[in-house]
C-alpha cells in the first residue's frame, strides 16, 4: 500500500516540477548538492559467466572494478539467506565467511573506498554484536539491518556495543517509524527508500528530522530508474546526505527505459535539471517488455486526440485504438457507469473507454462515443447480440458481439444509452426497471431500444 501512495505522491511532484518548469529539488528547498556520491552492490560472475555471491574472491575482484569505474563504497551481504523468521544465531560458519569477505575486499580495494557490510535483519542482537566485533578493524562505513525492524530498542543495543555506525529505513515507512529509531538512538544513517516510505515530502520530514539528531540520509534503492530520479532529486535538496545507492551506473535495461538515461559520472550521480524528475520514460520499451499486454495500459502524456463523434458513423468500425490512447477510462460498466461514459463524451472532444469485468475472465471493453459497444463475448449478458470474426487479439482469435452501449444489471435488459439527448431519462415498457430504475434522474439521456 505504502509503495502505491508514494509512487501517487511522486508522480504528482514531477507533474508540478513539470508544470512550473523546475526540477523537483527546487520545489524541496533547493539545490545542496550538485552531485552526490554513490555506492552499489557488488554483482560477481564466475567463468561461466554466473552471478556468485558466495566466492570472496570473486568479491574482491569485483570491488576493484568498481573503485576504477569511480565507486568509493561497495556493499555486500555474506551472511546467508534471510526469512520471514529472523533473525538468528549466526553459525561460526557464517561468522568466518562474513569476516573473510571483508578481509580480502579490505585487501583488495585498501583506502580507495568504502565497505558497506548490507546485512538484511539475519540476527538476534547478541548475535550481530558477535558478529560487529570481528567486523571492526576493517572500519566498515555501516553495519546495515543488524536485526529484524521494528524492535528499535533491540537495534538500539547492537548500536550501543559497536563503534561501527549502524543504518536501517529500508523497510521502514513513514516518518513516525524512522522518529523511534532516532530518539533509541538505534541508527544514525537513513536508508529511506522514497518509492515506499510514503514519498518525497514525507522522505523531506524524515531527512529534516534525521538532522535535528545529527544523523544522516543514505537513500535506498531497489526499484527502477523513476524512483532513483525521485530519491535523486531529494538528495540534491538535503544538507544532511551521505551517499545514495545506484545499480552499477544505470545501465542496460534502466538506462533503456527513460529516454535519457540517469547521470553518472565517476562515481557520483548528477541530479537533473530538467521539470520535474528530470526524466522521460520510453514507452516503447515499456510495453515491449511487460508482462502485460499494451492494450491493459491505460495513461498516455499527453493525451492523443480524440475520436470524434461525427469521425465515425454509428455502427461503423472505428480503427483500432490503442489502449493509452483514450482521455478517460472508467471500470464498471452498469447504468452508472454508462451514463458517465455517455456524459464525458456527450461534446466529442473526449475519448471514453468503458470496462465491465465479466464471469472469469470474459471481460467487457466498451468504447464510446462510437455509437455502439464492443466487448469479449459474454453470453450470460450479451446473449442478445449476434457475434462475428474479429482479428487476431493477443495472439489468438476471438468472436464479438455489437449493439448500442448497455446500461442496468438485469440479465434481461434490452436497452441501450444513447449519448448526446438532453431528453429525461425515461421509463419505457412495463415490468421491472433493471439498474437505475428511477423516474427522476437528470436530463442526461434517452433510453432508446436497442436495434
Amino acid at each position: 500500500m505504502m509503495g502505491i501512495v508514494s509512487g501517487l505522491e511522486i508522480a504528482c511532484w514531477d507533474i508540478i516540477g513539470k508544470a512550473a518548469g523546475r526540477p523537483v529539488s527546487d520545489l524541496l528547498g533547493g539545490t545542496v548538492n550538485e552531485k552526490l556520491r554513490a555506492y552499489t552492490y557488488l554483482y560477481p560472475k564466475n567463468a561461466a559467466g554466473d552471478y556468485d555471491y558466495n566466492d570472496p574472491d570473486l568479491a574482491a575482484e569485483e570491488a576493484i572494478r568498481m573503485v576504477e569505474m569511480g565507486f568509493t563504497a561497495v556493499k555486500f551481504d555474506p551472511a546467508g539467506p534471510y526469512t520471514n523468521y529472523s533473525g538468528h544465531q549466526l553459525s561460526m560458519g557464517v561468522l568466518d565467511r562474513c569476516e573473510l569477505f571483508c578481509a580480502k575486499i579490505r585487501e583488495a580495494i585498501g583506502s580507495r573506498a568504502d565497505i558497506l557490510f548490507g546485512t538484511h535483519g539475519q540476527m538476534v542482537p547478541s548475535s550481530a554484536i558477535r558478529l560487529a566485533r570481528r567486523l571492526e578493524k576493517y572500519d566498515p562505513l555501516w553495519f546495515e539491518e543488524p536485526v529484524p525492524p521494528g524492535q528499535e530498542a533491540a537495534m538500539a543495543e547492537v548500536a550501543r556495543a559497536t563503534s561501527i555506525p549502524i543504518s536501517t529505513g529500508e523497510r521502514l515507512t513513514t516518518k513516525y517509524e524512522f522518529q523511534r529509531v532516532l530518539q533509541l538512538g538505534a541508527a544514525m544513517i537513513l536508508q529511506m527508500n522514497v518509492a515506499r516510505v510514503g514519498g518525497l515530502l514525507e522522505a523531506k520530514k524524515i531527512a529534516g528530522m534525521a538532522e535535528a539528531f545529527y544523523a544522516q540520509i543514505a537513500p535506498h534503492l531497489y526499484n527502477g530508474p523513476v524512483g532513483a530520479a525521485a530519491s535523486i532529486q531529494l538528495s540534491a535538496a538535503t544538507p544532511n546526505f551521505l551517499i545514495h545507492e545506484a545499480i552499477m551506473d544505470f545501465g542496460g535495461f534502466h538506462g533503456a527505459v527513460l529516454k535519457t538515461k540517469l547521470q553518472f559520472d565517476d562515481g557520483y550521480l548528477i541530479p537533473s535539471r530538467e521539470p520535474g524528475l528530470g526524466i522521460e520514460l520510453n514507452l516503447d520499451v515499456v510495453e515491449k517488455h511487460s508482462p502485460i499486454p499494451a492494450t491493459a495500459c491505460t495513461c498516455r502524456w499527453p493525451p492523443t486526440p480524440s475520436i470524434s463523434r461525427n469521425s465515425c458513423p454509428p455502427g461503423a468500425e472505428p480503427e483500432q485504438r490503442h489502449f493509452m490512447t483514450y482521455d478517460f477510462v472508467i471500470i464498471g460498466a452498469g447504468s452508472a457507469g454508462c451514463i458517465l461514459a455517455s456524459r464525458l463524451s456527450e461534446s466529442g472532444r473526449y475519448s471514453v473507454l468503458l470496462i465491465e469485468a465479466g464471469d472469469k475472465d470474459s471481460s467487457f471493453w466498451f468504447k464510446i462515443p462510437i455509437g455502439y459497444a464492443k466487448s469479449y463475448y459474454n453470453p450470460k449478458v450479451n446473449w442478445m447480440y449476434s457475434t462475428e470474426p474479429e482479428p487476431e487479439l493477443d495472439g489468438r482469435r476471438i468472436h464479438v458481439p455489437r449493439g448500442k452501449v448497455q446500461g442496468g444489471s438485469g440479465l434481461d435488459q434490452r436497452h441501450g444509452f444513447r449519448a448526446g439527448c438532453s431528453r429525461r431519462l425515461r421509463r419505457l415498457g412495463s415490468g421491472r426497471q433493471p439498474g437505475l430504475g428511477c423516474r427522476g434522474c437528470p436530463a442526461l439521456f434517452q433510453k432508446a431500444r436497442d436495434p
